[in-house]
Formats: C-alpha cells, sequence, structure tokens
C-alpha cells in the first residue's frame, strides 16, 4: 500500500510459511492477513451531502467479500496450488482514522500436492 492511499483499500501482510516435511513452500501451510479499510459513504461531498453507509458497515461488507473471496477456495501461485481457509474474521475502529473502521481476516492457504 503507498502511503496516503485513496480509501477504501485493502492489504495483505504478516505472512508466514510452516513447512510440513522437506521442501519450502511447496509442502508449507502459509498464513497471512488481509486488511481492509474503509470510511463512511456519502452521497457527494462528506460535508454537504448525508451519508449513506456508515464506516462499520463499508468496511463489514468489504471484509465479507474478502471473506467470500478466500474461504474454501483454492489458487495456483507460480505452479503451486493452495487450498485456502479463513480462520478469523474481526471488525473494529481503526486506530489511525477516528471515522474509519478496520476488517481483519486471518487465512491459511495449505499447499497442495500437485
Amino acid at each position: 500500500v503507498t502511503e496516503g492511499p485513496a480509501w477504501p483499500f485493502i492489504r495483505l501482510d504478516g505472512t508466514q510459511a510452516i513447512p510440513r516435511g522437506r521442501g519450502c513452500t511447496t509442502r508449507s501451510d502459509v498464513t497471512f492477513m488481509v486488511h481492509s479499510f474503509a470510511k463512511p459513504r456519502y452521497e457527494g461531498s462528506p460535508t454537504t451531502t448525508p451519508m449513506i453507509e456508515t464506516a462499520r458497515d463499508h468496511c463489514g461488507r468489504i471484509n465479507s467479500a474478502v471473506v467470500e473471496a478466500l474461504h474454501n477456495h483454492r489458487y495456483t501461485v507460480e505452479g503451486v496450488t493452495y487450498k485456502l481457509a479463513v480462520r478469523s474474521s474481526r471488525l473494529m475502529q481503526d486506530g489511525a482514522e477516528r471515522d474509519a473502521y478496520h476488517g481483519i481476516a486471518n487465512v491459511i492457504a495449505q499447499a497442495q500436492r500437485g
């Protein structure tokens, strides 16, 4: 994520590979977090038009879409197929932006034998 990204935005971090047997990621469980950030939505300008979606609802909707896109799906990256499972998901007020919410999906990607 660039400094000062356009809202809403999503970022991935906290990756960790846990080897299962010999080999690198071809036989690993890879864990990571997908962060969703959102502010309230307005019909137009935040100072002159009504709010149409709270930051909590906006971020919750984005976080739910992330979970839906990842949970129980398989993706292939550089020839290795990973089965993904969302282990947990949470939604909270963002600590850095008072009018924003922050969603976190904790994911485990299990490398499948090809």
